[in-house]
């Protein structure tokens, strides 16, 4: 991870970790992203952390260095499978390197058709992305008549998109090498029912 910070940067090794001990805060980053590292299960996310800490460890922003803290705390809890799901939220178009993402706003029924295999673990999946400000929840009216005609019955319904922290986390997982990590994974066929 540092070896990856330090090529980012454009310095050394040494001189990324001197520059990590400047001040507890970003002493903290690089304790946080290293323990991250540490216990990732696959290398997009060691190498996010790595290219987090190349924009977080020299800035002289505090705002930006907060920044680049809370990217580094949410990376290190978006694991596989969250990954997989924050995936579902956009079409994502391009190049690995310059990926374009489109914004998909989801229904429940929609989640579970696109991550029919995570089962009832799809609510954990859900929580921790909007716990993390990944992902929001939002209501929406919905007129509903029994004949197809408009009428002044409003079902709600939940439906959930990235927020703009969540597309900045998508993104840096993706280009580190996150489209493998989704693409590793086994998709539902098409005859799959919720």
């Amino acid at each position: 991870m540092w070896v990856i910070a330090s090529h980012e940067a454009g310095t050394s090794r040494e001189a990324m970790l001197d520059a990590a001990e400047r001040d507890a805060d970003r002493l903290h980053m690089g304790y946080s992203a290293g323990q991250a590292a540490a216990t990732s299960r696959y290398p997009a996310r060691v190498v996010a952390l790595g290219r987090a800490l190349a924009h977080g460890i020299p800035s002289d922003d505090a705002a930006e260095l907060d920044h680049w803290q809370l990217m580094i705390d949410a990376i290190a809890e978006v694991e596989r499978p969250h990954l997989v799901l924050l995936s579902k939220f956009a079409n994502i178009e391009g190049s690995v390197a310059a990926p374009v993402f489109v914004r998909r706003t989801l229904d429940w029924d929609q989640l579970n058709k696109l991550a029919s295999k995570y089962g009832q673990s799809l609510h954990a999946l859900l929580a921790a992305l909007e716990r993390l400000g990944l992902i929001n929840r939002e209501s929406v009216a919905v007129l509903a008549s029994d004949d197809g005609r408009p009428s002044d019955e409003v079902l709600r319904g939940a439906f959930w998109r990235l927020t703009d922290f969540g597309y900045a986390i998508l993104d840096e997982l993706w280009r580190a090498g996150g489209s493998e990590t989704v693409s590793s994974v086994p998709q539902p066929s098409g005859n799959s029912s919720p």
